[in-house]
This record gives C-alpha cells, sequence and structure tokens, in this order.
C-alpha cells in the first residue's frame, strides 16, 4: 500500500510540475524564450525561426510579458500563476517576490528565470496545490 501511495505521490508532483512548467514556456510566448540580450537595454532583439529578427524597446518588452500574463490567466488561473509559480520561483529566487513588478524591474532576469524552470520542469519549495503531495 505505500509503495502504491509513493508512486501516486511522485506521479502527482511530476504531473504538478508539467503544469507549471507549461505555465513558465506559455509566459514565454512571442519569442520571448529567443531573446539573446541577458543586460538591460534600450533595445532587444528576438530572432525568429525564419531568421527575421525582431527589435522592441524596454517597454514593449514588459508590455509583451504582460501581454503573456493576461494570456496564460486565461488558460490557467491566476492562482496557479500568482501564487503557485510564484511561490516555486521565491523557494529557488529569494529576490523574487511580485511577479508583475519583477518584469518591470528585472524582465531579462524573469524571463531567464522561466526559461530554465521550463525547460528543467522540477521546482523546490512548495505551494497550495503540492504541499499535500
Amino acid at each position: 500500500m505505500t509503495e502504491n501511495r509513493d508512486s501516486t505521490t511522485i506521479q502527482k508532483r511530476e504531473e504538478h510540475f508539467a503544469h507549471l512548467a507549461e505555465i513558465a514556456t506559455m509566459l514565454l510566448a512571442d519569442g520571448l524564450d529567443k531573446i539573446s540580450d541577458t543586460e538591460l537595454a534600450d533595445r532587444y532583439e528576438i530572432t525568429d525561426e525564419d531568421n527575421t529578427i525582431r527589435t522592441f524597446t524596454h517597454h514593449h518588452l514588459v508590455r509583451i510579458l504582460e501581454s503573456n500574463f493576461e494570456s496564460a490567466c486565461e488558460k490557467y488561473s491566476p492562482w496557479d500563476i500568482f501564487l503557485c509559480l510564484a511561490m516555486h520561483i521565491s523557494a529557488e529566487y529569494p529576490d523574487f517576490k511580485d511577479p508583475l513588478g519583477y518584469i518591470k524591474n528585472r524582465p531579462l532576469e524573469y524571463i531567464e528565470i522561466l526559461r530554465t524552470l521550463s525547460k528543467r520542469k522540477t521546482f523546490k519549495g512548495g505551494c497550495p496545490a503540492c504541499s499535500d503531495l
């Protein structure tokens, strides 16, 4: 019985992490996962699949992230994004507190965090959704 419970717990945790990774990937929509800059600048570049280079300002980068949040909240729930995902991110990145404030002040760092988590598909810490797992 313990083995079944352990395997069920592992499976549920993997499903939870896959769900969070899916959200992180969605927050990187519109090419943000391909942004080439790693430091704050006046302009940023994204190279699309067809090798087209899109250039935009810091303000536009923040707007893309905000739009991705809006889309993610339509597909998932704000609870998943602003509580669960945020709690897991802050467990690993202690400076992370407020997702919307973070994208305005540190958008490239936030993109890098999302890129790492979406690829790795594992998360530190806990949240209300996984506290019983």
